[in-house]
């Protein structure tokens, strides 16, 4: 074999670098997310705006209504899942350090799971007009 046919061709050396593997479900869960949080975020706004006055006894009553709880839950975890997914994209691309990387991404999971807790016990908690 000569020199030119052991060369190798960019797309040989392309392969296996990169996001290829597990970058489209991120892309696509952060897409899935934003499409969510159209008709969540429309939906809160316009519920919110409908409000008399923005008092604590007002905001348990709404809140205990149908299924006000449900929905707003909803809105919550989505809207963490997506700042969530858009910060790893802001970590991975500006942090290059692999074990602050790392680091960084094991306190985000902490604090999107302590969120989660904290938002689902403070929409109960107001659901059931404690």
């Amino acid at each position: 074999m000569n020199k030119e046919q052991m060369t190798p061709t960019p797309l040989a050396r392309a392969i296996g670098l990169g996001s290829a593997k597990a970058g489209f479900s991120h892309w696509w869960l952060q897409r899935l997310s934003a499409v969510f949080l159209i008709p969540l975020g429309l939906w809160f706004v316009f519920s919110l705006a409908a409000l008399p006055e923005y008092s604590l006894s007002v905001i348990r009553t709404w809140v205990g209504e149908g299924l006000n709880a449900l929905w707003l839950w909803l809105f919550t975890i989505c809207a963490l899942i997506h700042a969530r997914l858009g910060l790893d994209v802001v970590v991975e691309d500006y942090i290059h350090t692999r074990w602050l990387e790392v680091s960084i991404k094991v306190l985000l999971s902490l604090a999107l799971a302590l969120s989660v807790v904290l938002v689902s016990f403070a929409i109960l908690t107001l659901a059931r007009g404690a």
